[in-house]
């Protein structure tokens, strides 16, 4: 991931030239694995560990929460557009998590639909951040510009140039 930075990193070091490590964009990048695993290790224990305790503190497992999560996404045609797991149509989808809750109790149930709730609020709330910071594109809902209704490709011959921690980023686009 970072071989074309230490490449050139290597070749200007031969040719002489020096980047301090405060401007050396390898160091920026390398500590972006250290920073990601943090957020995603806060994440579990915020979110997730406490659902997970609660599901096992009432006799539910964690396939009971994945599957509650499947079979709604699939009755609420989410997924109409691609294929379903396991083949599963609405009607089947709907069928299975009628079986499902069927064996479980009232208070197992509520627990079923309370974690869900709250994982999914979990995940659109991380979304929105990321969206509103800029690290995911927000959708417009339009077709994207660089795709044709033909399938073929479509170049834009603006570049931008920005700053970040002290180089330059060129993207050609």
């Amino acid at each position: 991931m970072h071989a074309p930075y230490l490449i050139r990193r290597r070749a200007d070091r031969k040719a002489g030239l020096y980047i301090p490590p405060e401007e050396d964009p390898v160091y920026a990048l390398s500590g972006r694995a250290y920073r990601l695993s943090g957020r995603v290790w806060a994440f579990d224990a915020e979110h997730v560990q406490p659902i997970l305790e609660a599901l096992l503190a009432n006799g539910l497992t964690w396939e009971d929460f994945g599957l509650t999560m499947m079979y709604e996404r699939i009755a609420a045609g989410d997924r109409s557009d691609i294929a379903n797991p396991y083949g599963l149509t609405y009607e089947g989808a709907m069928e299975q998590q009628l079986a499902l809750m069927k064996k479980k109790t009232p208070e197992q149930r509520m627990l079923l639909r309370r974690t869900v709730d709250r994982f999914r609020a979990a995940v659109k709330a991380v979304a929105r951040e990321r969206t509103t910071k800029g690290s995911i594109p927000a959708r417009s809902g339009r077709r994207s510009t660089r795709t044709r209704p033909t399938g073929r490709a479509t170049r834009s011959s603006t570049s931008t140039t920005r700053s970040t921690r002290g180089f330059t980023v060129s993207s050609a686009r």
